[in-house]
């Protein structure tokens, strides 16, 4: 599977996937995000772009020479290096893949607490993506993590939701 990612202008997201997926044969999405927040004192889970104006395409067979060598309107630039046909490498095309496995959405994550600390478990079948845990607030179940992509860090506030912790980690705590 190759994977690519495109820069776009601002709204111009699902006119460019819509284009995209008609020149060639492949998937494209906008990565999403779920959220926890509290409106009126109810709980709400909000779905908005985790990295607005950037697209990830998937496909079987190389692409990225087809489809960059073409006019797409709304189109900024291809990310990834000519010389690999703008497919992703890496950490990239691992983060890529992450988001690929999770349809395009990362949604809550699932944690246990030991010693009064959080432990969230990796997401990710194949590919994990690892970040860092910045701040919780337990309160809202929610927490503040940082992922790398590229040279980018992408600070995401997301739900969780506790499971019991697993015997082994009880006994040895």
């Amino acid at each position: 599977m190759y994977a690519y990612c495109i820069y776009c202008k601002p709204d111009q997201e699902k006119h460019i996937i819509q284009t995209v997926e008609a020149m060639a044969p492949c998937k494209a999405l906008l990565p999403l995000c779920a959220q926890r927040i509290w409106v009126h004192s109810q709980e709400v889970k909000a779905i908005h772009p985790l990295l607005p104006q950037y697209l990830y395409v998937y496909a079987q067979k190389p692409i990225g020479k087809l489809l960059h060598d073409r006019y797409i309107s709304g189109v900024e630039k291809w990310l990834g290096e000519k010389e690999n046909d703008y497919a992703l490498t890496g950490d990239d095309y691992a983060f890529a893949m992450f988001l690929y496995e999770n349809r395009g959405l990362i949604d809550y994550q699932t944690g246990y607490e030991v010693d009064r600390m959080i432990m969230l478990l990796p997401c990710g079948k194949e590919h994990a993506v690892t970040g860092e845990i910045v701040k919780v607030q337990r309160r809202y179940q929610r927490a503040l993590i940082h992922f790398r992509f590229g040279k980018l860090v992408i600070s995401l506030w997301t739900g969780y939701n506790l499971v019991p912790a697993p015997q082994t980690l009880l006994a040895t705590g």
